[in-house]
């Protein structure tokens, strides 16, 4: 849990190349394959030239990257895409990308960053689906791993406690 570095998972209408490179990278990087992921999401950004296709395969090629340590070249990556859903006002994709761009400043030890980004997008996941909704359950876990590196665990431990709380399934009493 916890982890914001899912492939995006984007479901776009019109098949062709792009989304063929898309799905092959996608199986690719499912198995375990990196370098063949890698090519493939390469192939998928030469297809994509704007908008949403743009930033889904910016951030595919980011986690990829990102995935064998290459930390350097996935920054960018992922503070284009972020650009992208910013400009194109798309809130929900936005705070995934900020908490993307967090994980990578967590890893980085650029724990300022990591916690500055994670706030952000819980705040604005809050926004768009209250405080309790069961998705926010991994950014709060991101946010108390930063919480935790930097030696606040009376912090972290309040996350940690509010994710088990909007993760464990509620139970009617039988």
């Amino acid at each position: 849990m916890g982890n914001h570095l899912a492939i995006a998972l984007l479901a776009l209408a019109s098949p062709g190349a792009w989304q063929n490179y898309t799905d092959a990278g996608r199986t690719a990087y499912t198995e375990g394959r990196y370098e063949a992921a890698e090519r493939q999401f390469s192939a998928s950004l030469r297809e994509a030239t704007e908008g949403r296709r743009l930033a889904v395969s910016l951030t595919n090629f980011a986690v990829t990257l990102q995935a064998v340590a290459r930390y350097s070249e996935a920054e960018p990556l992922y503070r284009r895409a972020l650009g992208i859903w910013e400009r194109d006002q798309d809130d929900a994709e936005a705070a995934v990308a900020m908490h993307n761009l967090a994980t990578l400043c967590r890893i980085r030890g650029e724990l300022g960053e990591a916690e500055s980004l994670h706030r952000s997008a819980l705040a604005t996941q809050e926004r768009l689906f209250g405080p309790d909704h069961p998705g926010m359950a991994a950014g709060w876990n991101d946010l108390a791993l930063v919480y935790k590196t930097q030696g606040r665990p009376g912090e972290a431990e309040q996350l940690y406690r509010r994710v088990l709380r909007v993760a464990t399934p509620q139970h009617s009493g039988y």
